[in-house]
């Protein structure tokens, strides 16, 4: 539980930080493939209780299902982790895009993805540093 609530508040802060770097320079309103979580962090940690109560439920069938598959061949592996990263791409979005009020898939998709982005650029700058 408090594994999902610290993802969420983190989901929350770097989306909004990916979405408002990238309006700077730009006036008026997001458009549709613009990255805008409009909402506040209650919004978003109540997509990600959403998100997990289906979520965890999957992922532990798809980690037990694949610990009974022989282990000299690891296609259900690879094949249940993909499964899960999709499922993790869409529905975190889409959970984030219906507790948000004006805020379209695609707009929780681009700034789910961005703040990704932000802490993988952050990570490796701090390696370099």
């Amino acid at each position: 539980m408090l594994v999902t609530l610290a993802l969420a508040v983190m989901s929350h802060v770097f989306g909004k930080l990916y979405a408002a770097f990238s309006r700077l320079g730009r006036k008026g309103t997001a458009g549709r493939w613009d990255p805008k979580l409009a909402g506040s962090i209650e919004d978003s940690v109540n997509a990600a209780l959403g998100f997990s109560a289906v979520y965890v439920p999957s992922a532990t069938a798809v980690i037990c299902v694949t610990s009974w598959l022989p282990t000299h061949r690891p296609i259900g592996a690879i094949v249940g982790g993909l499964l899960l990263a999709a499922f993790l791409v869409i529905y975190f979005p889409w959970s984030l895009s219906s507790t948000h009020r004006n805020t379209k898939f695609s707009q929780a998709f681009l700034a789910f993805g961005g703040g990704i982005v932000v802490v993988l650029v952050a990570l490796g700058l701090l390696r370099l540093w």
